[in-house]
């Protein structure tokens, strides 16, 4: 009984002797493991330099000057039936009888107002003999040389006269006469006092005026409402000009 005890005794010492040994020599070779070694870190020092930023400049930018722009000129108005351009076969014009510039408190919305149409025109031998037929016998003239005859056919219209009651007669005499140039001398008609038309307004009426021209030459007709009663007054210059010839 004893012998065992003691035995058993031996044996735990032994095993704890043996179990401090084992203990111990992994507690060294945990220290001497090559791969455990704790490797020394490296000290990395980041020096900060005071870098001085340089101050941003601003450049000015040149401003384009805008290139000049072609200016656009109005174009002129063309006035038709003046001299520069003037009305032709076919075409017609209607004025006032006062122009506004002339006008006074009486007449501050016109006298009347006048239309004139060019409807055809002959010269030379075939407007002689259309005055043979034509003309009265005391306007009939012979001619004379480098002399010859120009027929105009027009209509006339008074299309309002201040007062419509009042009897209006129309004569090519006081309303158109020819011109060579803007302004320049008259050439009067020679059926001076044929009537045309008679009545209330609106009124017209239609025929031929006759001139005479010399021969190769080509005049203008000038038509001005009552140019017989502004000729006094040398009031000669708001009318219509229409072309007769190439």
């Amino acid at each position: 009984m004893k012998l065992t005890f003691k035995k058993t005794k031996f044996t735990i010492l032994v095993s704890l002797i043996f179990l401090i040994f084992l203990v111990s020599c992994n507690h060294n070779s945990e220290i001497n493991d090559p791969i455990m070694t704790i490797v020394p870190t490296s000290t990395f020092k980041v020096t900060t330099t005071n870098t001085k930023m340089p101050t941003p400049t601003f450049t000015p930018t040149t401003t384009r000057t805008p290139l000049p722009t072609s200016t656009i000129k109005p174009t002129a108005t063309t006035i038709p039936g003046k001299f520069s351009a003037p009305l032709s076969l076919g075409e017609s014009i209607s004025l006032e009888a006062v122009p506004e510039e002339f006008r006074n408190s009486k007449t501050k919305n016109g006298v009347e107002e006048v239309k004139a149409e060019l409807l055809d025109i002959k010269v030379g031998e075939e407007a002689r003999i259309l005055a043979n037929q034509k003309l009265k016998s005391w306007a009939n003239q012979e001619l004379i040389p480098g002399q010859e005859y120009l027929a105009i056919l027009v209509k006339v219209t008074v299309l309002w006269c201040r007062d419509n009651n009042e009897v209006v007669t129309i004569y090519p005499y006081w309303h158109f006469r020819l011109r060579y140039k803007d302004g320049g001398d008259d050439i009067d008609p020679v059926n001076l006092v044929e009537k045309f038309a008679e009545g209330y307004p609106p009124l017209e009426g239609e025929g031929w005026v006759f001139f005479l021209i010399k021969s190769g030459t080509k005049p203008y007709l000038y038509f001005q409402p009552n140019y017989l009663i502004y000729e006094k007054f040398d009031i000669t210059n708001f009318g219509a000009y229409f072309k007769l010839m190439k």
